[in-house]
């Protein structure tokens, strides 16, 4: 998924990058200012911390993956229209292509059976007149 879309990577590392800095910047944060605020910087508010946190995080992973699998499927769907309609022209264009060679096959062979019929009267005709030749 990645390779396919750099820029979902360098989003998805600068948000992670962004968060562990807030993470450090706060971790650091407390332990400066520890003895100040332990009533209130407590163990638990690393945990509190961490899973406030994590769960942008978490959503904007989820709504990239959602982003990049829609994305996915349109692209699939404009691919398959594209190349049904490639193939509804291609059969259309050899069916056109199949009745114009039967109709020149059928005009050649029409042509071929007037020639045939007239050498067919030709010859008849000359043969006749060989035979009356002969005859006389």
């Amino acid at each position: 998924m990645t390779s396919e879309n750099p820029l979902f990577l360098v989003i998805f590392v600068g948000i992670l990058a962004t968060g562990f800095l807030i993470l450090y910047f706060l971790r650091s944060l407390k332990n400066g200012l520890k003895d100040r605020f332990d009533h209130w910087m407590g163990p638990e508010f690393d945990n509190r911390l961490q899973s406030s946190l994590n769960r942008p995080l978490l959503d904007i992973s989820d709504r990239i993956s959602k982003a990049a699998l829609e994305t996915r499927e349109a692209l699939q769907d404009r691919l398959t229209k594209g190349s049904q309609e490639n193939t509804e022209r291609l059969e259309a264009a050899l069916s056109r292509n199949r009745s114009e060679l039967q109709n020149g096959l059928q005009m050649s062979t029409q042509a071929l059976e007037l020639k045939f019929q007239t050498l067919e009267k030709q010859v008849s005709e000359r043969l006749t007149q060989i035979g009356a030749s002969v005859e006389t």
